[in-house]
């Protein structure tokens, strides 16, 4: 019940009392113990022994078999396990409860071990708690007695994607991610194509509080799924991905491998988030294989390697960020209410700031990575959509105002970084470089 009481309550508290209720043994702690020694020391208990069902009265012949006459006691059944215990303490006995009856003065028990009158039974493993599982390791081991090859891994095939449907519904052009719902209608600076909104619990309530003054069209909306989600949250976030579905929204970013379940079988175009982390060619087609149309790269990956994936797949189905605070670290915990919009800063004199977001909390540089002197050259490589992430982004029209003229014309923004746009995330060759 500790384990599972923030996430659950109700759950958690019958799942304990279950638990409790095949429990045979004594009170094992007390965390808090007051009063009197009384209070707490109960020498009557069974000494963990069962569950006490008391004394055999009287013996009974019937048909041929000997019964054993007792108390009655409630839910006991065929199968179950007694402990006999002599009456002079001469010895223990393990048996099992063949048959019962039930008397008016009484139960009548058959039992598979010697038992005499006036011995003392208990209650130790009822039939219930006795479960046979299927085995789950094979017998035989043998094949599973092999090294991997040093050949290469077999080239993925890439299944091939409908460009004009993509169109369609994704098409060329500019797109913005707000992290509220108020920024939606500051995002109306950039003339976006769509918006994206970052898709939280806290989001969907206000959208739905707020739906009639929404300041775009429900075919102009995107749902960005949070990449964290909880077990807890598949009831909340299939309803609400339901009622925006039917209200006219066609495009889904999805982040995270569970929302694949979930979304398979709708009517949706779905866009691989850079949770997912689309690095390479076997990810390009494991994604593709989940239905995925087109990919958001990383805000990781470097130019070589979104150059390196146009190899497997064309330039049009990636949408790359061009702009962002990115999240360095996510916080399953408000950490704003007890610290506020905090500024961090590290060993090596660089700022960080937190952000919280009512069910969690966030870590962002202070100067964001930008990208949007290079669109020039990225829309000669074939690429035709790029994504402005402002979910972290305090609103400020002077802020948007020249995010969105650096966008439109190509050029740089003052105060920004290149993130591992030139270096990377990561590179074999330095690796092998570094002392050990």
């Amino acid at each position: 019940m500790l384990d599972n009481y923030e996430k659950d309550r109700e759950r958690a508290i019958l799942k304990a009392k279950a638990i409790l209720r095949l429990d045979f043994a004594r009170r094992k702690t007390s965390f808090f113990i007051a009063g009197k020694s009384e209070d707490y020391i109960h020498p009557e208990q069974s000494g963990g022994t069962g569950i006490a069902l008391g004394r055999i009265r009287d013996a009974r012949t019937i048909d041929g078999k000997r019964w054993a006459l007792m108390n009655s006691y409630e839910g006991l059944a065929e199968r179950d396990s007694v402990r006999i215990h002599r009456k002079d303490d001469t010895g223990r006995i393990t048996a099992k409860i063949q048959a019962i009856r039930y008397e008016v003065n009484g139960m009548l028990l058959l039992l598979d071990g010697d038992w005499r009158q006036n011995d003392e039974l208990y209650l130790i493993q009822t039939a219930s708690m006795t479960r046979s599982y299927k085995q789950v390791l094979p017998k035989n081991l043998n094949k599973f007695h092999k090294f991997p090859s040093n050949h290469a891994a077999p080239r993925p095939v890439l299944s091939r994607l409908d460009g004009r449907k993509l169109e369609a519904l994704f098409e060329p052009g500019n797109y913005v991610l707000v992290g509220k719902v108020a920024h939606m209608h500051a995002a109306l600076t950039f003339r976006p194509k769509k918006v994206m909104i970052l898709f939280n619990k806290l989001n969907a309530e206000t959208m739905r509080r707020e739906e009639e003054s929404l300041p775009f069209k429900r075919d102009r909306l995107i749902l960005w799924l949070d990449p964290f989600f909880a077990e807890a949250d598949s009831t909340w976030l299939a309803t609400e991905i339901d009622y925006w579905l039917e209200k006219g929204v066609s495009l889904v970013i999805v982040n995270n491998q569970a929302h694949f379940s979930m979304l398979r079988g709708k009517k949706v175009i779905l866009i691989a988030g850079p949770w997912l982390y689309t690095f390479n060619q076997w990810a390009l087609a494991y994604y593709i294989e989940q239905g995925v149309q087109a990919f958001i790269p990383p805000y990781e990956i470097s130019r070589q390697d979104l150059y390196r994936l146009t190899e497997y797949l064309p330039a049009q189905f990636f949408a790359p960020i061009v702009f962002a605070y990115p999240d360095l670290f996510r916080i399953r915990a408000d950490l704003s209410r007890k610290y506020g919009q905090a500024n961090l800063i590290d060993r090596e004199d660089n700022t960080f700031r937190l952000i919280g977001k009512r069910d969690y909390s966030v870590v962002v540089p202070e100067r964001p990575f930008s990208l949007t002197d290079l669109v020039p050259n990225l829309k000669k490589q074939g690429f035709w959509r790029f994504i402005v992430d402002l979910s972290n982004a305090e609103p400020s029209k002077g802020l948007y105002r020249d995010i969105a003229r650096a966008v439109d014309q190509g050029s740089p923004l003052l105060n920004t970084t290149r993130f591992n746009w030139k270096d990377g995330f990561w590179s074999e060759e330095r690796m092998h470089k570094q002392p050990l």
